[in-house]
């Protein structure tokens, strides 16, 4: 968990990715990021003068750092922002996740393997604390 105002970390991400040794490759990838990415926010907040950042500034620079993190690790995989699923049929086109890969390959398509929602904890509005995430595996 990763809290704001403090600018604080709980340690290692409480997820397992069960499944293939893409999943795995991701996970890692993402928790690797993770790391970096506490004291990059903290940077960016102090270079650029801003008390707090918004989920959308918060995922823009997670992803940023994300990139760098797959490019220094020869990833297979692509990373896009904003995925609205496209290429399944009856899929709710309207709903994107923050972030999303996609295989890397030329002639592939660019539908998604592994897509992410970010949240920020805790919600900053009693509003918020209602949302729930669900995940269809």
């Amino acid at each position: 968990m990763i809290r704001e105002k403090n600018i604080s970390c709980a340690g290692k991400p409480d997820f397992e990715i069960t499944g293939s040794p893409k999943a795995k490759r991701i996970q890692n990838a993402i928790i690797l990021t993770g790391n970096k990415f506490i004291g990059h926010i903290a940077g960016v907040k102090k270079n650029y003068k801003l008390k707090v950042l918004n989920e959308k500034q918060l995922t823009q620079e997670f992803v940023a750092l994300l990139r760098r993190t797959l490019k220094n690790q020869e990833f297979p995989f692509c990373l896009g922002q904003e995925y609205s699923d496209i290429c399944t049929e009856g899929a709710n086109t309207k709903r994107a996740v923050d972030f999303y890969f996609y295989s890397s390959e030329e002639d592939r398509k660019t539908k998604s393997i592994y897509s992410v929602e970010a949240k920020r904890l805790p919600s900053p509005t009693a509003k918020r604390k209602r949302k729930r995430i669900y995940n269809r595996t």
